[in-house]
């Protein structure tokens, strides 16, 4: 089984502050949208999966620069609680939702689990000075 690692804004070794503070600050001067983009495997994991296409790549951060997602219709991904869109421009709706993409769906079940596993054992460990409640929703996701 492939390893999960877990490191704050891609970088944590170089960050100066800690990692709620750079959130905040985008947050409160930027209003910004966060978007989180899979451009790794797809369709398993690193030896059985396959790269995502480039093409989809640009045009989902297409879609992000022209508000088309901002408007898109979205469901949720169980266990994390994150949105993903339904439609995205020429994209076929299979890619959009990991699941679809996995051929075996009790194998991607067991590796989204074992995930979610992963981040709140990090939590628990590097960020229980959060005030939210990230690992509640993630415990609650879990049963």
């Amino acid at each position: 089984m492939d390893e999960a690692t877990f490191s704050a804004c891609f970088g944590e070794a170089f960050i100066a502050w800690d990692p709620l503070k750079y959130a905040k600050l985008l947050e409160e001067n930027h209003k910004c949208n966060v978007w989180l983009i899979n451009t790794g495997w797809l369709d398993g994991s690193y030896a059985l999966g396959k790269r995502c296409k480039l093409e989809h790549t640009r045009e989902i951060i297409n879609a992000i620069h022209n508000g088309t997602l901002c408007n898109a219709e979205y469901a949720t991904l169980p266990m994390f609680n994150l949105e993903y869109p339904i439609h995205c421009n020429n994209i076929g709706n299979t890619i959009l939702n990991p699941r679809n993409l996995w051929e075996n769906k009790e194998e991607y079940d067991k590796l989204l689990k074992h995930l979610a596993n992963g981040f709140i054992t990090n939590f628990k460990n590097n960020w229980n000075h959060m005030d939210c409640n990230c690992n509640y929703y993630l415990l609650l996701s879990l049963n």
